[in-house]
């Protein structure tokens, strides 16, 4: 759970330099902005895709994070077996998928705002149990959705994760499938 005040100011961003992402047969790459973030845009001949099951390796030229590289292999896609916008933060969350696995995890993922905070919960679970439960305690301690919120979101999908050390900077690449994603209140 990451709870954290909403601002407009950021802490300065770290530039890798240019990331490539590929998986032998087909890579995407991404430069930093000039204030060090990095955003995707798709080439003119379509989005560059990746079979379930392939081994994605990212690297970094470096720049004030040094050069790394690291894989990891992208997941089954998973299908939710039921729409959660309406989540009862006063209860328990249960929900289930089918597909995903093995390997990574299903991650539900729920994210929230208000005026004055910013609140995002992530619970991941073993894929092929196809089901898991999230405590209301959880969804205590972010924001609620209502009047005031900007931004209710949820979504189920299945990710892997690898952690990569380059020089002082934990780096984690996520790699995820499909899933879906909605809006709760």
């Amino acid at each position: 759970v990451q709870h954290c005040p909403n601002t407009d100011t950021n802490p300065p961003l770290a530039s890798a330099g240019r990331i490539t992402i590929g998986d032998g047969h087909a890579s995407l790459s991404m430069d930093p902005d000039t204030d060090g973030s990095y955003g995707y845009q798709q080439p003119a001949s379509g989005a560059v895709q990746f079979a379930v099951g392939a081994t994605l390796t990212v690297s970094a030229t470096g720049a004030d994070v040094p050069h790394f590289s690291g894989t990891a292999i992208l997941p089954a896609d998973l299908v939710p077996a039921a729409d959660y916008s309406a989540i009862d933060r006063d209860h328990d969350l249960a929900i289930a998928w089918t597909g995903g696995g093995p390997g990574g995890a299903a991650v539900f993922f729920t994210s929230t705002d208000d005026p004055s905070t910013v609140g995002q919960l992530t619970c991941s679970f073993d894929p092929t149990a196809h089901r898991g439960t999230i405590p209301a305690a959880a969804f205590q301690a972010v924001p609620p959705c209502g009047p005031e919120a900007n931004n209710c979101l949820w979504e189920i999908t299945s990710q892997a994760n690898t952690q990569i050390t380059a020089g002082d900077f934990a780096i984690d690449f996520s790699v995820r499938g499909d899933g879906r994603v909605g809006e709760w209140q």
